[in-house]
């Protein structure tokens, strides 16, 4: 017995040696990195797209369904376009456009644009709160939900709020657009920032970007009315059952 208690201890003590260094190493790693629990995921690709990692350092050619989270850079060509989904926001990006995501974690989306075009469509205050785009001429915030243009060509910035409000801050000035405004920004030579109010542009970015709402809003529908289904179809069938019970007790009654 006594053989057995020693050979008993020789074999949980280094074990209890392990377990206490394993758990400890997990504790370590949980608080010095804590990875952000949402990223973003290219959802579509047309065209030449390309894609940039820091922890890659290189350009490569964006897939659908690759992940994005900070650092991460989406670049179209001439003929490309790109399509990003981020909870339940959906960003859209132009030909001959570049798009950094500056941060993307639980609390915010940051997104700079650095040149060409993108669309925002936000679709709950959630995401209303925590999204905003900067480029070289200020920041954006939306404001509500809704549908937005960010725009970055010859040295100045546009905003077209389709549907919402959206907040510009700049240096030296700050400017509130609403619904049906398209705002241009531009930094003069004393550094400050200038604008003027315009009407939205009818191109064929806009066009796309109408098209591509119109049909997520049908698959979305779609999918909701078959879940209607899924979930009465034994409803409707348990009814009809004992409809047919009552039928055939009646029958036998008679």
């Amino acid at each position: 017995m006594k053989f057995i208690h020693h050979t008993v201890a020789r074999i949980t003590r280094p074990l209890g040696l392990a377990m206490a260094l394993l758990v400890g190493s997990v504790a370590a790693g949980n608080a010095w990195a804590d990875p952000p629990g949402r990223v973003g995921r290219v959802s579509d690709v047309t065209g030449q797209v390309w894609l940039y990692s820091p922890d890659a350092g290189e350009w490569i050619s964006a897939q659908r369904n690759r992940p994005l989270t900070t650092g991460d850079r989406l670049s179209t060509e001439a003929s490309g376009r790109a399509e990003v989904r981020i909870g339940s926001t959906t960003v859209r990006l132009g030909s001959g456009s570049e798009l950094e995501v500056k941060g993307i974690d639980d609390e915010h989306v940051s997104l700079q644009l650095h040149s060409g075009r993108m669309s925002a469509r936000l679709r709950d205050h959630d995401s209303v709160r925590e999204f905003e785009v900067t480029t070289p001429d200020g920041k954006f915030q939306t404001q509500r939900t809704g549908s937005y243009r960010f725009d970055r060509v010859d040295e100045q910035s546009e905003v077209t709020v389709l549907s919402g409000q959206a907040l510009y801050e700049g240096p030296g000035s700050a400017l509130t657009v609403y619904s049906g405004q398209r705002a241009q920004f531009w930094i003069d030579t004393n550094d400050r920032a200038q604008y003027s109010i315009t009407e939205p542009v009818h191109d064929a970015f806009a066009s796309w970007t109408r098209d591509r709402d119109r049909s997520v809003s049908a698959l979305r529908k779609t999918s909701v009315l078959m879940s209607l289904v899924a979930v009465t179809q034994p409803v409707v069938r348990r009814v009809l059952a004992a409809a047919l019970d009552a039928w055939k007790a009646g029958e036998t009654a008679e």
